[in-house]
């Protein structure tokens, strides 16, 4: 009996070949590779010094938090507020964080945008934000207090400008839903504390 050299014949004497091949070859199995490494105290068998970690909580890691600063509030010197241009204002005040974890809001500049009311047969106030021209706070400090110096007179919305995204400074009590701050010439406009949840 003859054997036809068929693709599915051939295939299967290459594999053979390769078993016994494999088998017979003098390089170490997984089991030896792993008894001759040494296993860190995490159980990786990497080979490297182990590292001696004292807190395994989530992602990042200790290493990588970096510490807040603590700040002591009665050696922060208040704002000093000049008096504002002649035909201008100043707006003035303070934000205050409900929510520890939204700190990174107030790394953005502070803004006050022009309000806009759509055209139509229903007039809707917006908020136009021009980063370029619009008054920004030039005054800040370590209790986030803050003030915008030679704003022009009018109404404006504050806006809390970033590198990703703007947040619109809310106002439950105004009925367009935002804080509007009127400026008026030659006075200082204290808004208070704004708190942010």
């Amino acid at each position: 009996m003859t054997l036809k050299r068929t693709p599915w014949n051939i295939a299967a004497i290459f594999f053979l070949c390769l078993f016994f091949t494999a088998c017979t070859s003098s390089v170490p199995t997984a089991t030896e590779t792993l008894a001759t490494q040494s296993v860190s105290s995490n159980g990786y068998p990497y080979p490297a010094p182990s590292l001696e970690i004292d807190n395994l909580s989530g992602y990042p890691g200790p290493q990588f938090i970096t510490p807040q600063p603590t700040i002591d509030i009665g050696n922060v010197p208040p704002l000093e507020i000049p008096t504002p241009t002649s035909g201008l204002g100043i707006v003035r005040g303070k934000f205050s964080l409900l929510n520890p974890d939204r700190r990174i809001i107030l790394i953005a500049d502070i803004f006050l945008a022009s309000i806009v009311n759509s055209e139509g047969n229903i007039s809707v106030p917006f908020i136009r934000l021009d980063p370029d021209n619009d008054p920004v706070a030039t005054l800040r400090n370590q209790i986030d207090e803050f003030a915008i110096l030679d704003v022009p007179p009018g109404e404006y919305g504050m806006v809390l400008h970033g590198p990703l995204t703007d947040y619109v400074v809310p106002d439950a009590d105004s009925p367009v839903g935002f804080l509007i701050v009127v400026v008026k010439p030659n006075e200082i406009t204290d808004i208070g504390v704004i708190e942010i949840k």
